[in-house]
């Protein structure tokens, strides 16, 4: 029906097409500097440990932003739950969400906004098994407003300071790409405003070598932009976008990745800082990236004597000025960015 993730345990980073992972591998891979200076002059300092309040195994691995770890759960059911957790680790109220007319309704990407909003995006099918791209916004005490994309079908999606909307995805028709209809003009990369008016769209489908572009990676905003991580999974040759709050495209230079290494992690925080944080299957290695401040290159930091020990970590995502990474099953750590 939709387009699945499978992680293997023992190959990390070798997927079966492609989608977001689950808390059945929460020991990906990360480096992080703890109290040391990055190539573009942001500090990042320890703010806290601490762990989820919840058993997660076989779900939806958090995404941290809006000042929580969010999550899926009962993915491709009539009525998914989004179940989030604050900087501690406690669980908040879990928020169940419909879209009108659909039987099984498939989430491929979510995010929390500054203002506690829930986005989530993805495929959402009828009886007669028809599915179409969804974007839906969900709180506490109005419940979910469905906006309808088709034949956009987003895989990622973000919120922006304002309360605008970020989708990454393809256009399908039936689940074909190449049908009539489509249009590889159009952007991959889209803005709504809250009212789910289109604004504008960016990085046109037919400059993209293959789907997998599209379908892969990571969306984060921070106060004046927002990054797309696009991929490829693994080896050289990946690509980062950014767009700023005034729909200016700025296109930064291939992460210096190794045949073996790919990203696992995308964090933007408001001081105009980036981060990527990955795993080099070939050799358990794994380094975190900085991209920001008076330099446009992506610099590899050391890995501090704080967390050298630990095996695995990776990006959860950026929340303000915090960055929060995964430290082993269901634990994690923040980090506070300083310039």
């Amino acid at each position: 029906m939709s387009v699945k993730f499978w992680y293997l345990v023992e190959d990390l980073l070798i997927m079966k097409n492609f989608k977001v992972r689950y808390c059945t591998l929460f020991m990906a891979c990360a480096a992080v500097a703890v109290g040391s200076t990055v190539g573009s002059g942001a500090t990042l300092s320890l703010d806290h440990k601490g762990r989820i309040s919840s058993d997660l195994a076989n779900e939806l691995v958090p995404v941290w932003s809006g000042d929580a770890f969010v999550s899926i759960l009962s993915n491709q059911t009539a009525s998914p739950t989004i179940i989030s957790f604050d900087a501690h680790g406690n669980q908040l109220q879990p928020l169940v969400f419909t879209v009108p007319g659909s039987r099984v309704v498939d989430v491929n990407g979510w995010a929390r906004g500054s203002d506690g909003n829930t986005v989530v995006c993805g495929q959402a099918y009828d009886d007669q098994g028809r599915g179409a791209g969804f974007i839906s916004i969900v709180t506490q005490s109005q419940g979910a407003r469905t906006i309808r994309v088709n034949p956009h079908v987003p895989y990622r999606c973000a919120l922006d300071a304002e309360g605008g909307i970020w989708s990454v995805g393809l256009e399908l028709i039936n689940g074909v790409e190449h049908a009539k209809g489509v249009d590889f003009s159009h952007g991959v990369l889209r803005h709504y405003d809250s009212t789910g008016k289109l604004m504008a769209s960016f990085v046109p489908r037919q400059t993209l070598t293959k789907m997998s572009v599209a379908t892969w990676g990571f969306l984060s905003t921070a106060r004046d932009r927002v990054g797309w991580y696009s991929g490829p999974m693994s080896g050289p040759g990946s690509h980062y976008t950014e767009v700023s709050s005034s729909g200016e495209v700025r296109e930064y230079a291939d992460i210096p990745l190794g045949a073996h290494e790919g990203v696992t992690g995308l964090a933007l925080t408001d001081d105009g800082s980036t981060f990527v944080s990955t795993w080099d299957n070939s050799n358990r290695t794994w380094r975190l990236f900085q991209l920001g401040g008076t330099t446009s290159v992506w610099s590899p930091t050391q890995i501090p004597a704080d967390l050298a020990n630990q095996k695995w970590l990776s990006i959860y995502g950026g929340s303000g000025e915090s960055v929060a990474l995964q430290e082993d099953r269901f634990a994690f750590v923040t980090l506070k960015v300083a310039r």
